[in-house]
């Protein structure tokens, strides 16, 4: 009898042991390979908040500004390019209306040249170290900001058409 519970209770933590470390591959290849599906609308920046101020940005100059928080490693922000470039040419048909800029992590020294690379090295960027956005756990990130630095509208992640279509239109 001694033997069968024994053997009974090192089953179980066996079982519970491979349990745990399924959870945590799960969760280390959700956050490796979907790392916009790691933010939830709860943890986004809400209409209306004052964002921090940001070192070498001000909001005054124009209505709108479209911030494209982004980093040279996220397989999202690479594959969001041409998106990118959509905005660009957006945003230039209406002086005054809507300015866009880069905001990247001050550690990501391989921006500057991520943005050489696919010819968007016209669009400004601001390298700051991100910890009042509270965006970094999910790339890219569009934040449209009012003159006053105040959040009008917030997406993060991969974006379906019909969203990108959304945030164009509002520029």
């Amino acid at each position: 009898m001694r033997l069968k519970m024994s053997t009974r209770l090192e089953v179980a933590a066996n079982i519970i042991t491979i349990a745990v470390l399924l959870f945590f591959v799960a969760v280390t290849l959700r956050r490796e390979f979907f790392p916009g599906f790691m933010a939830s609308n709860r943890h986004a920046l809400q209409r209306g908040f004052q964002l921090p101020p940001i070192a070498g940005l001000t909001y005054e100059e124009t209505e709108k500004t479209l911030l494209l928080v982004a980093t040279s490693t996220c397989g999202y922000c690479r594959s969001s390019v041409p998106f990118y470039q959509e905005i660009r040419k957006a945003a230039q048909g209406g002086p005054g209306k809507t300015r866009v800029v880069f905001v990247s992590p001050r550690t990501d020294t391989g921006f500057e040249q991520f943005l050489r690379d696919n010819r968007l090295d016209g669009i400004p960027n601001i390298r700051t170290d991100l910890q009042g956005l509270s965006v970094t756990a999910a790339t890219p990130a569009y934040i449209i900001v009012d003159r006053g630095g105040r959040v009008r509208a917030m997406w993060t992640g991969a974006l379906a058409d019909g969203v990108q279509s959304d945030i164009i239109r509002q520029l």
